[in-house]
């Protein structure tokens, strides 16, 4: 949650604020501590997809600009030479633009994984029988936490109409990357 989202003179907006270091990206390039062995892998079968830049108005573009110039300063995403291009589609948000992959041709060529992600229900129910737990979340980039494995990297790529950027953090839309 950003500040500017919430109205008014409220206790969340005091709280963001007291705690603002931890609520709000920093602005220099982050040393980055991943303190689990997970990798998102991405699985394929074919050769590699490839599309075209989409045109972009201006508002759009800018805003894809601002994103992207921020990703690659958090270390979340670099530019590419990938043989692999999957087209930007902008998503609206409240007040601005996100900008995401439009995965859908790697997807299908993506081995879906079978594996069944527990129920949350579940997850909860077996919460109730612990005595204690600790849970931590990144309050304002919760999606970019799990490492796309190195070789995998390049099927990321996004080409938008001044580059082509490659992930190394799990992007939103790929077909296993369920959060």
């Amino acid at each position: 949650m950003h500040v500017a989202t919430v109205q008014g003179d409220s206790s969340y907006v005091k709280l963001l604020l007291k705690f603002s270091d931890i609520t709000k990206p920093s602005q220099a390039k982050p040393v980055i501590h991943i303190k689990h062995n997970t990798e998102h892998y991405i699985e394929t079968r074919g050769s590699p997809v490839f599309c075209k830049a989409r045109r972009l108005v201006p508002e759009k573009l800018q805003a894809a600009k601002r994103e992207f110039q921020l990703l690659v300063s958090q270390g979340w995403c670099r530019p590419s030479k990938s043989a692999w291009a999957s087209p930007l589609h902008m998503v609206t948000r409240k007040d601005d633009w996100r900008p995401c992959g439009d995965y859908r041709r790697l997807n299908t060529q993506n081995v879906p994984d079978r594996f069944r992600i527990p129920h949350v229900h579940d997850f909860a129910q077996n919460l109730l029988i612990k005595k204690i737990f600790f849970s931590t979340i990144d309050l304002v980039r919760a999606y970019h936490q799990i490492p796309v494995a190195a070789a995998d990297v390049p099927k990321t790529a996004v080409k938008i109409p001044f580059g082509l950027f490659e992930f190394l953090f799990m992007p939103l839309g790929l077909c296993n990357a369920v959060l």
